[in-house]
């Protein structure tokens, strides 16, 4: 994403180890939509404004890449059974499963 996409953040959890943030981002079309991830890092260190999703491809080992997903719990359950993903990213999809619809991302907390 780019800077100028980006019109807020808001750190959601408060956690020492993994946070839950949420972007109001605009699409290329300049429509907003909301965009969630999870981050080790303290807001301050956030790597979203100083490098680009092509960047961090680059840093990638010839078998990885990296995918943003956004997906329901039929899509994580799919992804699961038939994709190759990290561990981390299993562990987590795995932990989203097995959340509340009321608390969805209640781990990251």
């Amino acid at each position: 994403m780019e800077t100028k996409k980006i019109k807020g953040i808001q750190q959601l959890t408060k956690n020492p180890h993994l946070n839950l943030y949420h972007l109001d981002a605009l699409d290329r079309k300049e429509n907003v939509f909301d965009y969630y991830f999870a981050s080790r890092n303290s807001m301050e260190r956030l790597k979203l404004f100083t490098k680009s999703l092509e960047e961090k491809r680059q840093e990638c080992e010839e078998t990885e890449e990296i995918h943003v997903v956004l997906a329901d719990k039929k899509e994580v359950r799919r992804i699961l059974s038939e994709e190759r993903v990290s561990l981390r990213g299993a562990y987590l999809m795995m932990q989203y499963l097995h959340m509340e619809e009321e608390k969805p991302f209640a781990f990251l907390e």
